[in-house]
């Protein structure tokens, strides 16, 4: 797979193709098509970004996606699949999530929320597109991974936007923003729950997981929103909805 730096990114089906510097003219009247971004340059925004092949092996990634995934180093990175720095649980569904993606040729948007290998704690939102070759056949997919809590979501989202690889962002995510602040769609449930004066254990009857996971959910709902406790929670999120007592 040719992931030279200097190759152009252009949007095609559900995902994007790479050409030669020399075809810059014809895509910049190809119907709009022309992100106007190298590889170089996409690497290069504030995001993780990476290039994978249909094993879901990183072939080319940026230093940002490095850290993420515990890597010393962007080299480091190629060549590792997703059981190479995901715990097990998390690999196998990420895997299964992308391999879907490519096999039906679509793009998608996943939450994947779990612990690398060493057990050190991963939540990012991702986005991720199928990578077409020449003859309008897939090679790979090509990723953006949003840190959540570390990355500004709005920002990425507006380069995202930019390349025109989505269309309302915003509006097709599995979580919500709540003043700014991504949370995921299981994160979501939790809070509601909480809301409605459910203890752990009943949320976890209810979501068919177990307590200690609520309480994980929970707690970095504290942590994004800057809360002690699940009273000071209850009455933040209140604030944001625009309820006061």
């Amino acid at each position: 797979m040719d992931l030279s730096d200097e190759l152009l990114v252009y949007r095609f089906g559900n995902g994007i193709k790479l050409l030669r510097p020399d075809h810059v003219k014809k895509m910049k009247l190809d119907s709009g098509r022309y992100t106007e971004h190298t590889i170089e340059s996409l690497l290069k925004l504030p995001m993780c970004s990476y290039f994978d092949n249909l094993d879901i092996v990183i072939q080319k990634t940026n230093e940002l996606n490095a850290e993420a995934c515990g890597f010393n180093s962007v080299s480091a990175g190629k060549g590792k699949s997703v059981f190479d720095f995901f715990s097990s649980e998390l690999a196998q569904y990420v895997f299964n999530k992308d391999i879907k993606m490519l096999r039906e040729k679509n793009k998608q948007i996943i939450e994947e929320e779990g612990n690398l290998i060493d057990e050190i704690q991963y939540q990012a939102l991702s986005f991720k597109f199928p990578l077409y070759g020449d003859n309008n056949d897939i090679l790979g997919m090509f990723g953006f991974s949003v840190m959540l809590g570390k990355q500004p979501l709005s920002q990425s989202l507006m380069h995202i936007a930019n390349l025109g690889l989505l269309n309302n962002t915003t509006k097709i995510l599995p979580g919500a923003q709540l003043d700014n602040i991504y949370l995921s769609k299981r994160e979501l449930e939790c809070l509601k729950l909480a809301l409605r004066g459910k203890s752990s254990k009943q949320t976890a009857a209810e979501l068919k997981i177990s307590s200690r996971t609520v309480e994980e959910y929970l707690n970095n709902i504290k942590l994004k929103l800057g809360v002690f406790s699940k009273a000071e929670l209850i009455d933040k999120t209140l604030e944001y909805l625009g309820f006061e007592f």
